[in-house]
């Protein structure tokens, strides 16, 4: 019985050592890791349990190196660019609602836009909505011819054109000059001993000859947007500049409020006097620009100018000319800048509404933008040139106000139609009238008027004709300012069609009517002292 206790014993303690044997070869020396339960080295630690069970240690397995602060590598540098500010420069805002309120802007003569954002979007209207007709550059400066909402109306190939005020600065800029060609390194001929003439500088091809003692610009013949603005702060200073020549007043006030700024010429005692007016249509508002040139040549010339052999000075101390370069400025506004050229609110709706009876009418079929852009007739609607007294009653053209072509309630309704007869009935030893319309190239001066004053119109219109190339016309249409001046007062009176394209005449055209135009008053002042 002992015997076998103790072979049991000697059994187990070899059983031990085996067991103990076998431990130590499945474990490398020194390494003092026990198994790790399998029920618990499946799963990692979690935030709610990262610490071990009581009475297990938790050692690190080959997944975890053990760091100083982390256990997680270290991040990299992302790839994704760091949030700036974008590189591409700002154009306009973005078309949702604006958290601030719009810009009121102001228009002031002779200030410009220079671009300030690296390329600004030029709209065809003032809508950022509205389609992409161009672009400009930083650093480009643009005229400026009035503003509507947020931006300023601008001009582009003779046509306006708009351009949001965030991406520009508005103020006096001046444009920069064009530098002049680098000499080139062809070899220049060895010097003779033959005297050579003095470098002479030719005009711009763009300008008209320029006159002299006249400050560039005054007078700009380098754009077709010629607003009422830009012609009113040019009268103010050519006739500070020239206040022994000429006498600026206003001979009325439009339906919009605008000034009928006249300017008397010469002598204002003198024993013949001539009346000049333009732009009696909204659309032919270049016959304001050329009429405004013309004032200026002449006045700048007054004591140094000749025509004919006969020096300025003579001529117009014997003559005083009245001029009215703009008769419809509401007109023209409406033409050159649409809305914006609409001052009171009862006015554009007024001409919406116009539009929308000529649209039903169908007198157009254009879209409200062209067809803003061909008006002719004052703010009213009415067509000055056929609301004078004299054969109204003939006229039966359009029933109620519309672009073009409608007579007004009454003869004489217009402020503008009172304006200019009572300036002709203020004039005395009134010698002719002279109204610059477009287009046509011709020269209207037959109005059923009998002997002798058939014949003086007719020799009037010849001189024109003469001098300025414009052909002969048959009779016009009744109830229009010269067809007064000639059957109502008895003075010779001829309409001059400037232009041979469509109005609004392109720049082209203005190159082509200044010399023709340049000399044409003083040498009428000249025959008609003989007629």
């Amino acid at each position: 019985m002992d015997q076998r206790k103790q072979m049991r014993k000697a059994a187990a303690g070899l059983l031990l050592a085996a067991m103990l044997l076998v431990g130590a070869c499945a474990e490398p020396a020194g390494s003092s890791a026990a198994p790790e339960p399998t029920d618990r080295t499946a799963m990692a630690p979690t935030e709610e349990s990262s610490l071990p069970p009581t009475g297990e240690s938790v050692r690190p397995t080959e997944t975890e190196v053990p760091t100083e602060s982390s256990t997680e590598a270290p991040t990299e540098p992302s790839t994704e660019a760091p949030t700036e500010p974008s590189i591409e420069a700002p154009t306009e805002p973005s078309t949702a609602t604006p958290t601030d309120p719009p810009v009121q802007l102001t228009y002031v003569p002779g200030y410009r836009v220079r671009v300030t954002a690296a390329s600004a979007r030029i709209r065809e209207a003032a809508d950022l909505s509205c389609g992409v007709i161009g672009s400009a550059s930083s650093g480009t400066v643009l005229d400026v011819v009035g503003v509507e909402k947020d931006f300023y109306i601008i001009e582009r190939n003779g046509r306006r054109a708009y351009i949001h005020a965030s991406v520009v600065e508005y103020g006096p800029f001046e444009k920069p000059v064009p530098p002049t060609a680098a000499p080139t390194s062809a070899p220049t001929a060895a010097p003779t001993s033959a005297p050579t003439a003095a470098p002479t500088t030719a005009p711009k091809p763009t300008d008209p000859p320029a006159a002299a003692g006249v400050e560039p610009g005054t007078v700009r013949p380098n754009t077709t947007l010629y607003t009422y603005d830009i012609m009113a702060a040019d009268l103010h200073t050519i006739a500070a500049r020239y206040p022994e020549h000429l006498t600026l007043f206003s001979a009325g006030t439009t339906e919009d409020g605008r000034e009928l700024y006249t300017v008397k010429l010469g002598n204002p005692s003198a024993f013949r006097t001539f009346l000049i007016v333009g732009a009696t249509h909204g659309r032919e508002y270049m016959t304001a620009q050329l009429v405004m040139k013309l004032l200026e040549f002449y006045a700048a010339n007054y004591d140094t100018g000749v025509c004919n052999g006969v020096p300025f000075s003579e001529i117009f101390e014997q003559n005083c000319f009245v001029i009215m370069p703009m008769v419809n400025p509401d007109g023209v506004s409406i033409s050159q800048l649409g809305e914006a050229g609409i001052r009171r609110q009862d006015l554009l709706q007024k001409v919406r509404s116009i539009y929308e009876s000529d649209r039903a009418k169908g007198y157009t079929t254009e879209e409200y933008a062209r067809y803003l852009v061909r008006w002719k007739a004052n703010a009213n609607g009415v067509d000055i040139n056929r609301n004078f007294s004299t054969g109204w009653g003939s006229v039966h053209d359009r029933s109620e106000p519309s672009s073009d072509f409608f007579k007004g309630y009454s003869p004489g309704s217009e402020k503008e139609t009172q304006a200019l007869m009572n300036l002709v009935n203020s004039l005395g030893r009134l010698q002719a009238v002279i109204s610059y319309h477009s287009y046509g190239d011709l020269i209207y001066w037959q109005y059923g008027q009998s002997e002798p004053l058939w014949s003086a119109n007719r020799e009037l219109a010849s001189h024109i004709q003469n001098h300025a190339g414009h052909a002969l016309a048959g009779k016009s249409n009744e109830a229009g300012f010269t067809n007064w001046c000639i059957r109502e007062k008895g003075i010779r009176a001829v309409v001059v069609e400037t232009g041979r394209v469509p109005t609004p005449l392109p720049l082209s055209e203005f190159k082509d009517l200044w010399p023709k135009h340049q000399y044409l008053w003083t040498k009428l002042a000249l025959v008609v002292s003989t007629m």
